[in-house]
């Protein structure tokens, strides 16, 4: 049985996890495909 300070560790601990989770895959993403910049600049 879960008592509401465990739940409540427990939920946040998974929600941590998927950000983290999230930011490694986007990460990984943006590594392999670069956002495409101009060398010239905007005016």
């Amino acid at each position: 049985m879960l008592s509401m300070a465990q739940l409540h560790v427990a939920i946040a601990h998974q929600a941590s996890a998927i950000l983290l989770w999230t930011l490694v895959i986007r990460g990984r993403f943006l590594a392999r495909h670069p956002i495409p910049t101009s060398i010239r600049g905007h005016r």
